[in-house]
């Protein structure tokens, strides 16, 4: 099992296996993931739980160096839509970044506007 749903699958059921380091299309989902908690220039504690959840590991260094090296790769929207051109996985994409947002119990601007490009170039409608 891959894509979105996969992502959110190990997010809301613990018992679920890690997604591991993806790469390809699902990389493109981490890398989201990456640069959405990093929108605050902060990453909290809850946050690396959160990627840990997904990844499989818990060494806090280890997450840092892993989130390090995502956002060292820029954020292209456009190629995230063109890899999941379905509708339902474009939904789970957005759900999936409002678990980020959420990974701290924090709302931050540069969060909302990182969500708000990415449900324009995946024309996705509110609600």
């Amino acid at each position: 099992m891959s894509g979105p749903g996969a992502f959110l699958h190990v997010l809301e059921d613990p018992s679920a296996p890690p997604v591991g380091q993806p790469q390809g299309p699902d990389g493109l989902l981490m890398r989201l993931l990456a640069h959405m908690l990093y929108a605050d220039d902060d990453i909290e504690r809850a946050e690396l739980d959160l990627l840990g959840r997904l990844v499989g590991a818990h060494d806090e260094e280890e997450l840092r160096e892993y989130l390090d090296e995502l956002c060292e790769q820029p954020l292209d929207l456009q190629e995230l839509a063109n890899a999941y051109p379905d509708p339902k996985d474009r939904d789970d994409i957005v759900t999936l970044a409002e678990h980020a947002i959420w990974g701290d119990g924090r709302v931050e601007r540069g969060e909302v506007e990182i969500l708000e490009d990415l449900m324009e170039t995946l024309g996705v409608k509110p609600g």
